[in-house]
């Protein structure tokens, strides 16, 4: 490990154990006097084998040091009081860290001391979290493939996420996987998917039937894409109905009325209805998948129902 870059910290929460490390410093694109409106840029976290982390940022030229500071969070919204992690003041660009506590939302932020001790806005801040190896429902759960974080809840036996899966498969292209803007963006909304992308399975299937369901899909490992009877089971239970389903509707389920995207293309109901895509084919077509289907328009119900497997909808992930 390389040599302590701090000149002073404070660790709070069981943070004795970080280790900081140099990165290699990223050149600033403008060559720009000190002063307050300079911050650096492109703050970002990665995550290293063994549960350690690097956090980078662009460099600036004419700075003495560099404000780091870790919060944990909420993963949705904003730092809370009392819960600072980490103040460090480092002279170059760049940090790694080890024995963070896992399972945590932790906020990263960063700003620029000149030399003539002015301080600089923080950047863009970044969000992390280290995966937990003993997850248990209703804990914080990291999808280690890209550091979304995801709260869960207990609905009955099952274990579901409590916000719309924002995963990006690789190499999904825009025909099967789209995000939408404003109060339909992907923190919001989470990612569209159509049936396909959704199973991660051939095209082939757009119109021809296939019946093996339940994969893990897009889902994280230990979690799948679920099926028409798993949603049959959430509805089952006491109280749960479109109203409770909501966000804020007391289940815990916090779903988002995102809508859902048609095969011209288009953004339909936006925030009066849901289309939640399942793993299930249709059984009366071949062109078709079910789905869990939140009217706000005519019904004010949730109720199972089929569409075009073309049609993007969003991905609800539930424990194996």
């Amino acid at each position: 490990m390389a040599r302590v870059l701090m000149a002073k910290s404070l660790l709070l929460a069981g943070l004795m154990g970080v280790v900081l490390a140099a990165a290699a410093q990223v050149p600033y694109a403008k060559n720009l006097p000190c002063s307050d409106k300079i911050q650096p840029r492109e703050a970002e976290s990665t995550l290293l084998p063994d549960s350690a982390l690097s956090l980078d940022w662009n460099g600036v030229p004419g700075v003495a040091l560099y404000h780091v500071q870790l919060h944990a969070v909420d993963p949705i919204g904003g730092i809370a009081s009392g819960d600072l992690l980490m103040d460090t003041f480092l002279s170059s660009p760049g940090m790694v860290l080890e024995g963070l506590p896992k399972g945590k939302c932790i906020d990263f932020r960063v700003r620029a001391q000149c030399m003539d001790g002015m301080l600089s806005p923080y950047t863009f801040r970044d969000t992390f979290a280290i995966p937990s190896t003993d997850f248990a429902c209703g804990d914080l759960y990291v999808d280690a493939r890209d550091g979304q974080l995801y709260r869960t809840v207990e609905i009955g036996s099952q274990c579901w996420f409590q916000q719309n899966l924002n995963f990006v498969p690789p190499g999904s292209s825009g025909e099967g996987l789209v995000t939408g803007e404003g109060c339909n963006a992907p923190s919001k909304a989470g990612r569209f998917y159509n049936w396909l992308v959704a199973k991660q399975i051939d095209s082939t299937y757009t119109s021809v039937y296939y019946y093996p369901e339940g994969e893990q899909g897009v889902c994280p490992v230990g979690w799948h894409v679920p099926t028409d009877s798993d949603y049959v089971e959430l509805l089952a239970q006491p109280g749960i109905d479109f109203n409770s389903l909501k966000i804020g509707g007391g289940s815990g389920f916090e779903l988002h009325l995102g809508g859902y995207m048609n095969v011209n293309d288009n953004f339909t109901f936006i925030e009066y209805a849901a289309i939640l895509v399942t793993s299930s084919q249709a059984p009366s077509h071949p062109k078709r998948m079910e789905v869990l289907v939140m009217d706000g328009v005519y019904t004010n119900l949730a109720e199972m129902g089929s569409i075009t497997k073309r049609c993007r909808g969003t991905v609800r992930c539930i424990k194996d």
